[in-house]
């Protein structure tokens, strides 16, 4: 009230001051007046704001006495503000969220590591980089409940990529379980209908890969993907479609469209070749690319129609897993593809004889784990197939005979010398009753009588119809 006092008084003053100089000039007093009454009308608002502000904190303190803060909802709200936070970096960011990351895995996000799994007779391998996760091949069906119960053990619920290397049955029979239990962001195979297949596994996947995955998707030899600071590059994919003359059996053409990927980590690099055979190899060493890596996954579980010597040269690994079950039928590993890797000072792991195997890099060294111990004479031993009805087993490479129509030759595989059939084009040979040699085109077929051996070290491989 004082302030208004004073105010007013000093409004008074102005107007007799205003009176005064009103004799001089007339327009010099109303110029005057209407200062004074804008002055006036300034102080006047500046004071109602000030009594408004002291009013208004006044009321602030009442209601914080009457009414103490929620620690509770505070830290509710703070926590919101936090997550939208977060979730509006990641949308503006180009990077894809790591799927499944976790804290465990950004402390080791400069390290690559794979696990390739016991899966009995199959292929399957998880690989994590940085909270980022690719899954090779899941097994066979029966392996199904497996891969889902790893996913769930270890917490991934999305995987950055899976990887279908072809569809035969003891690769992708487990990719389902995979696909019940997490979302693939990236599904990859040589393929992507079911109409056509007669495996009962990869109809399951085109399934679950429309339902819980983006579908399915067919890369191209030079396609490059990142798996966090890792480098996932196709080096070849239905690799012997469209050649004409070709005496493959269907499971072979099947076996050669796999998909063969290089996993690049800092100076490592590890090479996937699903079960590609001589033919889909021979096209990936005409075709000029690195196939240099560290680490090999062996082709086709260690069969001989695999891993030939031109092409294990090419690749010069120092380590090498073989995924293969304990006392399959088909004798893998072959003893020819041991004896080459031995020969070329590669260190063998094999899942039948070690479970589990667990591979790790930080970029320039690597190092495995095993699940269990084997010897090296063990791990040695090739596989052999189980006797056939006359008696005589059914691999030459097992039981050092060779075998025809259930006649045993004489002397050892490697020294008895066999009339053969030569495909010149793809490289196999066959016994001369075999229904792929009416397939062989004049130009390109020829006939020997020599021993096994000579024609492997040549960089032949044994026909899969007859076996030879």
């Amino acid at each position: 009230m004082k302030k208004l006092f004073k105010i007013f008084g000093i409004f008074l003053l102005i107007l007799l001051l205003m009176g005064f100089y009103g004799a001089f000039s007339t327009g010099s007093s109303s110029s005057a007046q209407d200062t004074a009454a804008a002055r006036l009308s300034e102080t006047a608002q500046s004071e109602t704001v000030r009594a408004e502000t002291e009013y208004s904190e006044t009321e602030t303190k009442s209601e914080t006495a009457a009414k103490p803060e929620s620690k509770g909802e505070t830290e509710a709200e703070a926590g919101t503000q936090a997550l939208t936070a977060e979730d509006t970096a990641a949308s503006e960011s180009k990077e894809i969220p790591a799927a499944g990351t976790n804290a465990q895995e950004k402390k080791n996000s400069g390290e690559l590591r794979i696990q390739f799994l016991d899966v009995g007779q199959g292929d399957s391998a998880l690989v994590s980089c940085g909270g980022h996760y690719m899954l090779i091949d899941g097994g066979t069906s029966k392996n199904s409940s497996m891969i889902y119960s790893i996913l769930k053990k270890k917490g991934i619920r999305d995987l950055d990529i899976m990887v279908a290397s072809h569809p035969h049955a003891d690769h992708v029979g487990g990719l389902s379980g995979a696909l019940n239990y997490a979302h693939a962001g990236l599904i990859l195979s040589p393929k992507a209908e079911a109409e056509d297949s007669d495996d009962e596994g990869f109809k399951d996947l085109v399934k679950y890969a429309a339902e819980n995955g983006t579908g399915i998707t067919v890369p191209s030899a030079g396609d490059k993907y990142s798996l966090g600071s890792a480098k996932v590059v196709i080096l070849g994919v239905n690799s012997t479609a469209g050649q004409k003359d070709t005496d493959e059996s269907s499971s072979d053409k099947v076996n050669d469209s796999s998909i063969v990927l290089k996993i690049i980590f800092g100076d490592n690099s590890f090479l996937f070749t699903g079960d590609a055979g001589h033919a889909a190899e021979q096209v990936l060493l005409d075709s000029g690319e690195d196939l240099s890596a560290d680490v090999l996954k062996v082709g086709h579980h260690g069969s001989g129609h695999s891993t030939y010597q031109d092409f294990l040269r090419a690749v010069s690994p120092s380590y090498a897993v073989i995924s293969v079950g304990a006392g399959n039928s088909y004798g893998h590993p072959a003893a020819d593809v041991l004896e080459h890797l031995k020969d070329d000072n590669v260190k063998i792991f094999r899942t039948d004889l070690q479970g589990d195997i667990s591979c790790s890099s930080d970029g320039s060294k690597i190092t495995f784990d095993t699940e269990k111990d084997a010897s090296e004479s063990r791990l040695m031993t090739a596989g052999e197939k189980p006797a056939d009805k006359s008696g005589a087993s059914s691999a030459a490479y097992g039981s050092g005979k060779a075998v025809s129509g259930g006649a045993e030759q004489s002397g050892t595989a490697s020294q008895a010398k066999v009339s053969y059939v030569l495909n010149k084009n793809t490289k196999k040979f066959h016994y001369k009753d075999c229904s792929a040699v009416s397939r062989i085109s004049k130009k390109n077929i020829e006939y020997r009588t020599c021993t096994r051996q000579e024609l492997i070290d040549e960089g032949y491989s044994p026909c899969g119809i007859c076996h030879p």
